[in-house]
This record gives C-alpha cells, structure tokens and sequence, in this order.
C-alpha cells in the first residue's frame, strides 16, 4: 500500500464517519430552534421554561462519544500499525532484485 492508497482509506473512513454524525445529528433534531440557542447563554430561565435541563440523556447519547472516541483510537492505532509494518517488511521490487543475484 503506497501513502495515497492509505490516504485516500483515511479520506472515505472520515467522510463516513462525519455523514453519520450528521444524520445522527438531523434525525434527533440537532438543528431544530436554532433562534432559541442563541440567547440560551444569556437567559438560562428559558431552558427551565422548556425543560430541556432536567432531560436525562438516552443510553444512544450516553454512548455515542465513547463509541466515537473508540473508533478514532482504533483507526489511529491502524494507521501507525500500518505504518510501522510498511516500513519493515521490504517490496516485491526489492525482493525480485535479491532473487534474480
């Protein structure tokens, strides 16, 4: 595997990922009273009013990030294992020379 195949593996895997956060995101209304969020910092009686503060979290929520942060150590730890191995095991050009002597 040459640096671009890696490369663009890494690409794919990263545009996967964020196109699930963001339908992860749309489809539990993420995006939803977007007028309201702006003034939550400046008048927290207004997440009282609409009872959002006392929400618990759903365990698809509470899991989620820890998931997420699994994922990325995991790609991470692929990439330098990757890595590590591609710079000990020698290519087939290098084999066919010490062959063909």
């Amino acid at each position: 595997m040459t640096f671009l195949d890696i490369w663009i593996a890494y690409a794919i895997v990263g545009t996967t990922i964020f196109s699930a956060v963001f339908v992860w995101a749309v489809r539990s209304r993420q995006f939803t009273e977007l007028d309201r969020q702006r003034y939550i910092a400046l008048n927290a009686a207004d997440l009282r009013e609409h009872g959002d503060a006392g929400r618990r979290p759903n365990r698809i929520d509470r899991y989620t990030w820890l998931g997420l942060l699994l994922i990325t150590f995991a790609l991470m730890a692929a990439a330098v294992w990757l890595g590590a191995n591609a710079r000990r095991s020698p290519t087939n050009n290098q084999q066919l020379i010490t062959n063909n002597r």
